[in-house]
């Protein structure tokens, strides 16, 4: 079973990184650096706080720091650790036949901490903002394009990001389910 799985992972693994170009190496390291993103979080703040009121949006600040906490520390404090599962780019065997632009920076790779908490940002704005269907279809696009740009510079397979995805929108379910008790209790018992 594990055996199919690596050899479908490394299947779509070459599939995707072979569609290399200078352009699209340049464009897909943009997408996957954290800094890129810190201005569209901002705005996704002040989002929030155009929506809600002030209470509210620190409660849901509160727990947007809780929630990317426990995304991240769960991908690379626990899974990384304990799976050692190394990333395509520094696996011996494959790295000579891939195109990477740039390792990462650890050696392990599943889970993805990118789509872990790319799709944990995604899922919680997502149920949060209004029109929900929009901001929805418009933040999984975004989580989509920082995982797949994951697997295009080789730094993790897909079901790295698969998990990860996977995990975010758990942990952001969760999160949310726990913001709306938390602001239930805080604002309504004033």
């Amino acid at each position: 079973m594990l055996e199919t799985i690596q050899h479908w992972d490394e299947v779509i693994l070459f599939a995707i990184n072979n569609t290399h170009t200078p352009f699209w190496d340049k464009f897909m390291l943009f997408v996957s650096r954290k800094q890129t993103w810190y201005i569209f979080y901002a705005i996704l703040l002040f989002c929030l706080y155009k929506s809600y009121p002030l209470k509210s949006v620190g409660i849901k600040v509160l727990i947007i720091v809780l929630l990317i906490a426990m995304a991240d520390r769960f991908s690379s404090g626990f899974c990384k650790p304990f799976f050692k599962r190394y990333r395509p780019c520094y696996d011996v065997n494959l790295a000579p036949k891939l195109q990477v632009p740039e390792k990462a920076g650890s050696q392990y790779g599943f889970i993805s901490s990118h789509a872990a908490n790319s799709f944990a940002i995604a899922i919680i704005f997502g149920l949060w903002l209004k029109p929900r269907k929009y901001w929805l279809t418009g933040m999984l696009l975004w989580a989509t394009l920082i995982s797949y740009s994951r697997v295009y510079l080789a730094v993790h397979y897909t079901t790295d990001v698969l998990a990860g995805g996977i995990t975010g929108v758990l942990f952001a379910l969760i999160c949310y389910k726990f913001a709306k008790v938390l602001e239930e209790k805080l604002i309504l018992n004033q």
